[in-house]
């Protein structure tokens, strides 16, 4: 029962960002945890004691890793994705320097904190990013076409089924999508469509990280 509670909880915080119109930033961290990770969050690079702490640890209840005070952490955390089963959770980088990043922790109000650069904390740009996800699919609030090349006037490819596509490539605002083979779809099959990812600073599709 733990463990699918837990799982509900972590997929709800992967979904929110559909809802989330906060900045894109300049890319994003991801945060290679494991069950002894320290994270701490700092208002400021000058600041010597974090304002927030994660702290990781193996929880046999679950066998899995998971987060100390879950519930109360995640009414200021709310990142761009965090799914504890699958050792996933990012942030989206708002600015860097050599040594910190400066993360989004909540997608819902905008608010920030800075993380130290170490081997736990990876940068990717969403270009890379969206290349690695199991699949990809359009917002519904966001209605676009699927295009034959990435141009708002290039001629539009006619599909009824389902959204559940890979990303091939990446052209600025613009993925090159393709019918991924993890979906059980009979409609026509697309080898190669255009669809924007973003406009400006929002988010135009979703994204799933595992099937």
């Amino acid at each position: 029962m733990v463990k699918t509670s837990l799982f509900v909880v972590v997929l709800i915080l992967i979904t929110s960002k559909v809802l989330a119109q906060t900045p894109l930033g300049i890319g994003l961290v991801r945060i290679r945890f494991d069950e002894h990770l320290k994270l701490n969050f700092y208002s400021d690079t000058m600041n010597v004691e974090p304002v927030k702490t994660l702290q990781f640890y193996y929880d046999p209840n679950i066998d899995a890793t998971n987060i100390q005070n879950l519930d109360l952490q995640l009414h200021w955390l709310k990142p761009e994705a965090l799914w504890l089963d699958y050792h996933f959770m990012v942030f989206r980088l708002v600015s860097q320097t050599g040594r910190w990043f400066k993360v989004i922790v909540n997608n819902e109000n905008g608010r920030s904190y800075w993380i130290k650069r170490t081997n736990k904390t990876e940068f990717q740009s969403w270009e890379s990013y969206l290349k690695g996800m199991v699949s990809v699919a359009r917002l519904p609030q966001f209605p676009q076409k699927i295009r034959s090349k990435p141009d708002d006037h290039a001629p539009v490819i006619e599909y009824q089924g389902q959204d559940c596509f890979v990303v091939k490539s990446v052209r600025g605002d613009w993925l090159e999508i393709a019918t991924s083979g993890i979906c059980d779809e009979t409609s026509k099959q697309i080898k190669s469509g255009w669809i924007r990812w973003r406009k400006g600073n929002r988010l135009l599709i979703e994204y799933f990280p595992t099937c």
